[in-house]
């Protein structure tokens, strides 16, 4: 065999073993592991050089985040690196996390928790140059119960008032309970029941300077909800029932006043239905119905104001993030009497709600409403506009602002009648400790009523309180 034979055959078998052998060149076929581009998927999202002009495409088939070179971009040189000392992480091993994780085992959260507190304020109020001083102690407690799928909770006060050389009289006496069942993620059944008992302020705006005793009202209801989603769709059913009575008023010549033409039983109904466009904007209309039963035939009217409550409303709603909250709607609501004697009362409901929420600190909402309601003083019922503006600020952990501002205007559905109400005032509250929150009060009211004699009158209450809470 020639030499040249020899050399020639020497090189086919060399040839050979670099196509048996990966990795006998440095260069090879890119498959070896001295190949950068290997290794990339082991290094997380993380791992891009900033010649590499490289993102992050989205997560692929294991879940891993995977780096991708900017499309058009030439690939950058990579120099030959030796073979690592360990074979490289496969690109679904689990990936470092970027902050600590949770800790293993977190503290339960407790199912019950009771709050009791106790609130002691004084008032003193300014009304058409007289003055007055209020004194109350309101005490209260609060229980609830949380679990995944259900929460309720019990809420008592009461106050007793002492008001100059009055006697003491009841103040914002409440019994409320709430509780929310969820079936499932798309089902949610609410109920809520409320007792409250109280007495009108004599120093306040609906003050009679003819009335010695305010009489004391009795409010008690249920209500139950029911929300069913059905993908965008949302479907809500309604339904309560109302008892209110009214005891005797004492007048200053020792005269007695029954009221049981404003005993009320009234029983309601409704349905909503929602669609949401996108996931901020929706669309809704809604419809409701309302029995009122009165105890007796009102002297003032000399009729009875037992009937209907009809109203249909549609609009729409929006959430943006939860920081924006929009809802705006327009419909028609009638009143109709059992006596023919009265006059059925129709009129335009608007309603609009817009809540601003930036953070954690600072909360405002803007609203106003239509309604039809009984009437008084010889009306057979009133259209009222509730017009109401509502703001809160956290300063910091000890110091907190409020604010307020309100509109009503009554107008008699019968008569031109109008009763014009203002509100307005500011306030704070002071963290004077762990249990200790000292409030401080500035109200300023304006009332004008045109069958009144002053038919304006006004009204400054300064207040301050002090709640501990354990």
């Amino acid at each position: 065999m020639s030499i040249a034979s020899i050399v020639y055959r020497a090189l086919l078998v060399t040839g050979a073993a670099g196509f048996a052998v990966p990795g006998a060149f440095a260069q090879g076929d890119g498959s070896g592991t001295d190949n950068l581009d290997l290794l990339r998927t082991g290094y997380g999202s993380d791992f891009c050089e900033p010649a590499m002009l490289c993102h992050t495409a989205r997560e692929g088939a294991e879940g891993s985040s995977v780096t991708v070179q900017a499309s058009g971009q030439a690939p950058t040189p990579q120099p030959v690196q030796p073979a690592p000392a360990m074979p490289p992480r496969p690109a679904f091993a689990p990936q470092p996390a970027l902050s600590d994780p949770a800790p293993r085992f977190s503290e339960p959260v407790p199912l019950f928790d009771t709050e009791l507190s106790v609130t002691l304020r004084g008032s003193y109020a300014v009304e058409d140059g007289d003055s007055s001083y209020a004194a109350s102690v309101t005490p209260g407690a609060q229980f609830s119960y949380a679990r995944d799928d259900l929460a309720a909770d019990l809420r008592l006060s009461a106050g007793l008032v002492y008001v100059g050389d009055e006697a003491v009289e009841v103040e914002d006496g409440v019994a409320e309970f709430n509780l929310t069942r969820n079936f499932g993620s798309t089902r949610r059944l609410g109920l809520q029941a409320a007792l409250a008992v109280g007495q009108e302020d004599p120093t306040g705006l609906d003050a009679d300077a003819d009335v010695e005793t305010e009489p004391l009202r009795v409010s008690g209801n249920v209500d139950a909800t029911l929300s069913q989603d059905f993908a965008r769709a949302n479907v809500t059913v309604s339904g309560g029932v109302l008892r209110e009575t009214v005891s005797p008023t004492t007048l200053s010549d020792g005269t007695i006043v029954y009221n049981d033409a404003e005993n009320l039983t009234a029983i309601s109904g409704g349905v909503r239905l929602g669609y949401a466009l996108t996931p901020i904007v929706g669309v809704f209309a809604a419809a409701d119905v309302e029995r009122e039963d009165f105890d007796a035939v009102s002297d003032d009217l000399g009729a009875s104001r037992n009937g209907w409550n009809y109203a249909l409303r549609g609009g729409f709603s929006g959430n943006w993030s939860d920081v924006v909250t929009l809802e705006a709607s327009i419909g028609a609501g009638r009143r109709t009497f059992d006596d023919a004697a009265l006059s059925t009362v129709d009129t335009v409901l608007y309603g609009a709600a817009l809540g601003f929420n930036p953070d954690a600190t600072t909360q405002l909402r803007l609203s106003f409403d239509t309604r039809i309601a009984p009437g008084t003083d010889g009306a057979s019922a009133t259209v009222n506009y509730a017009l109401a503006l509502e703001g809160d600020y956290t300063v910091n952990s000890w110091l907190g602002l409020r604010g307020s501002a309100s509109a009503l205007w009554q107008e008699a559905a019968d008569s031109d009648a109008v009763i014009r109400t203002y509100q307005a005032g500011i306030g704070a509250d002071v963290a004077l400790g762990a249990n200790t929150t000292l409030a401080l009060d500035y109200g300023y009211g304006l009332k004008e009523d045109s069958e009144a004699d002053p038919q304006i009158s006004d009204e400054h209450r300064v207040s301050a309180g002090v709640t501990l809470r354990y």
